[in-house]
């Protein structure tokens, strides 16, 4: 028989949710059962306090926590969640239908700089949000920022944590960011590549703030 998976119980705003996790060593997790309180509580009321209505896209959505977040204490109007690893894929296919009651998808693909095929390095069960993805031979779809703004519409913010994909991601989608302008919600573990993208974005009108969250994560509006 496989083995049950960790539950945390969080709260907010009045609001109680019971979040499965992937592992009990996972950071998250831990996090949850510590504080009783979402991860990355200051970017996330960073995030509401904008006031952003229309679809959001969580890309690299992991086991839920933002995207719960969004859907429940954001004036979002949907929500869509993005979560390449199978394993973590599930859980948080778990706890959006049990958390979320606004419209919502939810997509097992990898998003790189070009479409194809990719796969995912092996779970860290000390930090299951680590995971990599791995563009070239696999068996998960592959698409683009891009090919996602499309496929969804009304994408009105888009946060990316997506383990150093980032910048590539951005710079092969450009033409649909400077169509659509969403709010740009990006993590960066290397500075000169937040630098770098924060040039790219500035040039189609984009302003930053930031650094928020664990790891430095900055929200770009369109001005």
């Amino acid at each position: 028989m496989s083995e049950k998976p960790p539950v945390a119980t969080i709260e907010y705003e009045g609001r109680t949710y019971d979040l499965v996790g992937v592992t009990g060593e996972d950071i998250m997790i831990r996090r949850f059962r510590q504080t009783g309180r979402f991860y990355e509580l200051d970017l996330l009321e960073k995030v509401a306090g904008l006031g952003v209505r229309g679809c959001y896209l969580d890309i690299g959505a992991n086991i839920g926590n933002h995207s719960i977040f969004f859907a429940n204490h954001c004036p979002s109007e949907a929500l869509a969640c993005v979560e390449a690893h199978p394993d973590i894929f599930g859980a948080l296919e778990r706890n959006v239908s049990r958390h979320v009651g606004k419209p919502y998808k939810l997509l097992n693909v990898a998003v790189t700089d070009s479409p194809g095929f990719a796969r995912c390095s092996d779970i860290d069960p000390s930090n299951v949000g680590g995971t990599r993805v791995i563009s070239g031979r696999g068996g998960i779809r592959a698409v683009t920022l891009g090919d996602l703004l499309d496929e969804i519409g009304n994408v009105r913010l888009v946060k990316m944590d997506i383990e150093g994909w980032e910048l590539p991601v951005i710079r092969a989608s450009l033409e649909a960011i400077d169509q659509v302008h969403p709010v740009l919600i990006t993590e960066f573990h290397i500075k000169r590549e937040y630098k770098a993208c924060l040039k790219i974005l500035k040039k189609l009108g984009y302003r930053s703030s930031g650094p928020y969250a664990v790891t430095p994560t900055f929200i770009c509006n369109f001005r």
